[in-house]
């Protein structure tokens, strides 16, 4: 319990300071320019539906949510850390907590936004019931890009681990691409051995993938119980493997 307790002051420490730094108010902007000029519907006969919402709100909350982590990681890189780091607080605390003021700042950004929406159009077309059900797997899609965010920071891995890793998410996201698809379907060795492996290592993005379409299409299902089951296994897993890399390399803070 006291590691708990020492995790949560370090999370409402490092809110704080983000909130004093201003950054805030430069999220806070940007949502409300964001859903008065994407989101606002005055005429009537066009009513903002759920679908509208989630399909838009999912991407820009997540853009923050890349914006805010990036800027957490930076605070956490800095050498006052030292100071934190020196105490029972430990590595994983220290960043466990700036990822939880990630996942804080991105929830809190999406449930303004749908206030906002709420307030600007009348009537809004869905119910709590059709608003949760897109909310619960974007949730788990704000974590994950938080956890991934922190894992290519490079507080976490370095340089060259942070390439190896872009470069498996670019094998795995490129796969639509014409030119790579070209490649792939070559009736060649290589065409072969390159598609195994972009099969292989888009496996674990599967999850992340398949959250935000769950996010915007709503339909819930045997396999969408499966999707999130496969966002959280991948959360636990980035955030392991991120504490993991942290707790055995050397910290150099500026």
């Amino acid at each position: 319990m006291t590691r708990y307790r020492q995790i949560l002051a370090w999370t409402r420490f490092t809110l704080s300071e983000y909130l004093r730094s201003g950054r805030v108010l430069i999220e806070l902007g940007a949502l409300i320019v964001f859903a008065y000029v994407f989101l606002r519907r005055p005429n009537t006969a066009a009513i903002l539906d759920a679908t509208q919402f989630f399909s838009m709100t999912a991407v820009f909350v997540l853009v923050q949510t890349i914006y805010t982590s990036s800027v957490l990681m930076s605070m956490g890189s800095r050498a006052q850390g030292y100071v934190v780091l020196a105490r029972p607080l430990g590595r994983k605390g220290y960043l466990m907590g700036l990822f939880l003021v990630s996942v804080m700042i991105g929830i809190a950004n999406f449930l303004l936004c749908s206030l906002i929406v709420t307030l600007i159009n009348t009537p809004v077309r869905w119910n709590f019931v059709i608003w949760g059900a897109g909310t619960l797997p974007l949730i788990l899609e704000i974590g994950l890009v938080a956890a991934l965010v922190m894992l290519l920071s490079g507080l976490v891995l370095t340089s060259g681990w942070r390439l190896l890793v872009l470069g498996v998410v670019a094998l795995a996201s490129l796969g639509s691409a014409d030119i790579f698809s070209k490649v792939i379907a070559l009736d060649s060795t290589f065409g072969k051995l390159l598609s195994a492996i972009r099969t292989l290592v888009g496996i674990p993005l599967t999850p992340l993938l398949a959250g935000f379409e769950l996010t915007t299409q709503r339909i819930y299902s045997a396999q969408s119980v499966a999707i999130i089951l496969g966002q959280i296994t991948l959360l636990v897993a980035v955030l392991a493997f991120s504490m993991a890399a942290f707790d055995r390399r050397d910290i150099i803070l500026s």
